[in-house]
């Protein structure tokens, strides 16, 4: 029965979906979380040993990984837990076992963080300048003040699952499944494909991977599912164990529900986004269903313990499963089946799947391509039930399937160990082959097929024969800043990353967004040397950009702003591809933009020199060195990113205060002559706490070798007995 929960466990959909989309570390903390879960029960039980190993083991592993949304998660559910143990302790008069044993967990919580206490530190250090963290002192566009330098509520809230999406527990194509849903050559869709002209090969591959989707969240690899069997059990569970801690179980997973449905709940989850530690440091509230699909598992795999365990009569068991059996199958035949009459099988992003559909065809331009694609999105939308009642009916199978071993056993038709394999290849067969739709052999590529994609393109291959240690490139072939693959061969502009700087985000929104304000001047003073774009025939190609600024540069004036809003503003110049002039726009190498509070010089206007010159010497990752020559007094720009936790400057040897400059740039004053300018990067915080954490490795290892040994040496002690 635990291989059996194991399985269930660990093929639950969402699983699947994560590996591959290369979400690997959330893989591993979810996997940790049974063991450390398993220790704490123990610890409870008063194996304190076994559970104290178990728990710091998982735990330690799962804080190192840095998932701590699913870490976060895991709190959640050793805490419910803590209530349900405590409510246990009062009832049976054990209180001050239940401290003791609560005691140990807090020894071990606090344990576990050693190891990583350094990456700990460093990145909670990191997260109070970054959009997760950070606190953005621009207002421009700002709906509303972010709550303790959290992520904005719409970005953190996109991925909110709506209430109706938590039937797909057990339907689980009822909201259309996903992204890449197979509906087959008997689809609406491939006899709209084939009805304008494709032909039967394309129109069965593009069948392979529609786009069905029609919940409200942006977009889906699949559903949430746990398997049918396992919701059977989960509910039997209920009926059939004594002990209280099943509604625990129960009610920390129906809390994760809640939690997933994000927006769509938001009485509960803005509330909780506002005032809850840390809670505000996440987004995609969906991933909270990794809470229920722990604690149903768990719940389901009990029941079928208590079943198999001859505690419960037979008439008892038969009458709770025919319950069990009415309330999970009516639930898949009331949405399954009976959805037509209620569920519109439209969603909120239908608009942009038709749009998508028009450029398909040929642009909006084409009155047929627009009749065409509108005759597509029509066949989606009528195949969204037929794809729902399938996998009703998909569901009613193992779960009839299911309830029918359990009939046989009940009868005594059936032994129990032949019961439980039976029952186990079920949930295997189930759950497997629905994993099957979004981790298969189409996912997997050969090796000479994963190196091809960092082959570099044509375009790659010019700007790379400039030998430049350090220049920025801009693609526009691309999404600018949901696109991570040129960052193989160029330093970029955009890229992506989960946690980007603040104050570079802020940039983002109101200088650089392609298509509405994309600021040349400040694209020239990010010393972006070569924007790619998509060229005639869709190729992509380079354009040299004789205005990058480079990396480093004198300014003649530096102008005073009272606050970011106005900094920000400041930096106003044309945009790309703009022809006529503004009025007073600013140029990047005549002026700097500096925050009064950041100004601590004196004079901000310096006379011109033409002999001045800086230029970059040596290029490092956590180092970098400048040579500077100029007769007179003067203020320079970087064309680095200013942070200010862990970086220092350095003027001939002499630390040099950096000033923020044009709201995301470094400057610094440097005096008149020949100097050498460092800048070094070494945060305090990331060497302090590195050696804590070695030494908690040290000690964890000591306890586990120590708890091994003592288990050794008790056992040989029996046997000698």
């Amino acid at each position: 029965m635990s291989i059996i929960g194991a399985i269930a466990f660990a093929f639950a959909s969402y699983n699947l979906q994560i590996i591959t989309a290369g979400h690997n570390t959330k893989m591993f903390s979810i996997g940790y979380m049974p063991l450390v879960l398993a220790g704490m029960h123990w610890v409870y039980q008063k194996k304190y040993l076994a559970g104290a190993g178990a728990a710091l083991v998982g735990l330690s592993l799962m804080i190192s990984n840095a998932m701590y949304q699913i870490d976060y998660y895991l709190f959640i559910i050793l805490i419910g837990f803590g209530i349900g143990y405590f409510m246990q302790a009062l009832k049976e008069g054990n209180v001050k076992q239940f401290f003791i044993s609560s005691a140990i967990m807090v020894a071990v919580g606090l344990v576990a963080v050693g190891p990583s206490l350094d990456l700990l530190m460093f990145t909670k250090e990191y997260t109070s300048q970054t959009m997760r963290g950070g606190q953005s002192e621009v207002t421009l566009g700002k709906k509303e003040k972010k709550s303790d330098g959290g992520l904005d509520k719409d970005y953190a809230f996109a991925w909110s699952q709506s209430i109706g999406e938590t039937f797909t527990l057990f339907v689980p194509n009822l909201y259309g499944g996903g992204g890449q849903v197979d509906v087959g050559t008997g689809s609406n869709y491939y006899e709209a494909l084939t009805s304008i002209g494709a032909s039967e090969d394309q129109a069965t591959e593009m069948s392979k991977n529609a786009s069905t989707y029609w919940g409200p969240q942006p977009f889906l690899s699949g559903p949430m599912y746990f398997g049918i069997v396992i919701m059977l059990l989960m509910v039997l569970g209920l009926f059939v164990i004594k002990n209280n801690l099943k509604w625990v179980i129960f009610s920390i997973g129906v809390f994760g529900i809640m939690l997933s449905w994000g927006k769509h709940f938001s009485a509960l989850n803005y509330f909780l986004f506002d005032h809850l530690p840390m809670y505000n440091k996440f987004r995609t509230p969906n991933m909270a269903m990794t809470i229920p699909a722990f604690m149903f598992c768990l719940l389901g795999i009990w029941a079928l313990n208590e079943l198999f365990s001859d505690k419960i009569t037979k008439e008892k068991l038969w009458d709770s499963l025919k319950k069990s059996l009415i309330i999970v199958g009516g639930i898949v035949l009331f949405f399954g089946i009976g959805g037509r009459m209620f569920l519109s099988y439209k969603g909120a992003n239908d608009d942009k799947l038709k749009s998508q559909f028009v450029q398909m065809m040929g642009g909006e331009q084409n009155p047929q391509s627009v009749t065409a694609a509108t005759k597509i999105y029509n066949a989606i939308v009528d195949d969204r039930p037929s794809i729902a009642m399938k996998d009703s009916l998909r569901s009613l199978l193992f779960l009839l399937l299911a309830a029918g071993i359990l009939w046989l056993y009940i009868k005594n038709k059936l032994e129990m160990q032949k019961a439980i394999l039976a029952l186990g290849i079920v949930i295997a067969i189930d759950l497997i082959s629905m994993g099957m739709r979004y981790l298969n052999a189409d996912n997997y590529r050969s090796a000479d097929e994963y190196d091809a994609q960092f082959v570099p393109r044509p375009v790659d291959n010019q700007i790379l024969q400039d030998k430049d240690p350090y220049y920025r490139v801009y693609d526009l072939s691309t999404d600018p800043y949901n696109d991570a693959m040129g960052a193989y061969h160029h330093k970029l502009v955009g890229g992506y990353h989960p946690a980007k700087m603040e104050t570079f985000q802020d940039l983002i929104d109101n200088q650089l967004q392609p298509g509405s304000k994309l600021n040349g001047e400040v694209l020239n003073m990010l010393n972006t040397k070569y924007i790619i774009f998509n060229a005639q025939g869709g190729k992509p190609a380079a354009q040299p950009n004789p205005n990058a600024c480079g990396n480093a540069w004198f300014v003649n004036t530096v102008q005073l702003v009272d606050n970011a809003d106005a900094e920000i503003l400041a930096l106003n110049a044309e945009n790309i591809g703009d022809t006529a002039k503004m009025a007073n726009p600013f140029r990047a190498k005549e002026t700097a933009i500096v925050q009064k509070k950041h100004w601590k010089t004196g004079t901000t206007n310096f006379e011109k020199d033409s002999s001045r010159q800086i230029a970059l010497a040596k290029y490092g990752l956590n180092n970098l060195t400048f040579a500077s020559s100029s007769s007179k007094d003067g203020f320079a720009v970087f064309s680095d990113i200013y942070y200010p936790l862990g970086w220092k400057a350095f003027i001939d040897g002499k630390e040099a205060n950096i000033v923020k400059t044009n709201y995301v740039l470094r400057g610094l004053a440097i005096p008149a002559g020949n100097h050498k300018i460092e800048f070094v990067f070494k945060p305090e915080t990331y060497f302090k706490w590195g050696k804590v954490s070695l030494i908690s490795s040290i000690l964890i290892l000591l306890v586990l070798l120590g708890g091994l040994g003592l288990g050794i040496k008790n056992g040989l002690k029996q046997q000698e007995a």
